[in-house]
């Protein structure tokens, strides 16, 4: 997993970014701390690269975010955490 990003939309959401070097399937997990407790639907096809939208955040609050990926072989890997602070 590389060229992990956030981009803010403006409107309380976030777009998650990244690419990977083999085609997985791909979901987000995400929450106030590095526990996440919450977690995007999985991409219903094998990817390359990705964006993600979420949306409801508590702009006022901090999250954190981790991609996880799981290839055709079922081989998981996680992104390193990326965190957004509060405004």
């Amino acid at each position: 997993i590389a060229n992990l990003r956030l981009e803010p939309t403006g409107d309380g959401a976030v777009v998650v970014k990244w690419t990977a070097n083999e085609p997985a399937f791909a979901e987000v997990e995400y929450g106030e701390t590095r526990t996440y407790g919450k977690t995007t639907p999985r991409t219903r096809y094998l990817v390359t690269s990705y964006g993600q939208v979420i949306a409801d955040l508590d702009p006022k609050r901090p999250y954190h975010f981790r991609v996880r990926v799981t290839d055709a072989s079922g081989n998981i890997a996680l992104s390193d955490d990326i965190a957004r602070d509060s405004s």
